[in-house]
């Protein structure tokens, strides 16, 4: 699965932000202390295995309010549109506000559950985005191309 866009419609301290991953190869979000990068990977699991009951992410946008929106690409190529709301009751819609069925993400995750799901975003930790980096640039030397 890969999200080629996510909108934080209202999350944090973001309102409407627009994120394009349509692109392809590897994303790297950077940014100084304080833009929003933790918030942003707090959105991404969210969104795939639902806004967590109390979360400190409610000080813009009430709790009610909160809306996180994808557009997810499967392996085959297929594009699934959500939303992902802070309710009880079908917290997963479609764009134009009808329910997805209990396991439409699932399929998508493949397996990956909420626990696992840190271990995709390299920003965790960083002495291993330190070693990716000095690695691409080690090969960027030798090929000249990255």
């Amino acid at each position: 699965m890969r999200i080629a866009t996510l909108n934080l419609v209202r999350y944090g301290r973001f309102t409407d932000c627009v994120l394009d991953f349509a692109g392809p190869g590897v994303h790297v979000v950077v940014g100084p202390n304080e833009a929003g990068k933790s918030t942003l990977r707090e959105s991404v699991g969210e969104l795939l295995y639902g806004i967590h009951p109390q979360t400190k992410l409610d000080f813009l946008h009430a709790m009610q309010d909160l809306r996180i929106d994808a557009r997810l690409q499967g392996p085959d190529g297929g594009v699934l549109d959500v939303v992902r709301l802070k309710k009880n009751k079908d917290p997963l819609r479609t764009p134009d506000d009808q329910p997805l069925p209990q396991g439409t993400l699932e399929r998508l995750l493949a397996g990956v559950d909420r626990e696992d799901r840190w271990g995709i975003f390299v920003g965790q930790w960083a002495p291993t985005f330190f070693g990716l980096g000095l690695a691409l640039s080690q090969y960027e030397q030798r090929d000249g191309s990255v």
